[in-house]
């Protein structure tokens, strides 16, 4: 088996999907002004704002309060049941 090949079994393994990766980003400084901004106004840190806003454009999630508390509550089932 290639090392390319296991690589990808082990990434598959491990759900890397949920996973947190620290990155470095450079962005325009009036991107990161109003993602401050936009993120105090949500009551959030600006990294997880910027996270969240990635996942809507990216992956088309826009989701409600209903359906993030569901999720939060399927996870916390999982992970005590």
């Amino acid at each position: 088996m290639t090392d390319s090949k296991r690589l990808v079994e082990i990434e598959e393994e491990l759900n890397l999907d949920d996973a947190k990766f620290k990155i470095t980003l450079y962005l325009d400084g009036d991107l990161l002004k109003r993602a401050k901004e936009e993120a105090a106004k949500e009551k959030m840190k600006y990294q997880p704002y910027i996270n969240k806003l990635l996942r809507e454009v990216l992956l088309g999630e826009r989701s409600t309060l209903e359906e993030r508390v569901s999720k939060l509550e399927d996870i916390i089932r999982r992970k005590l049941g």
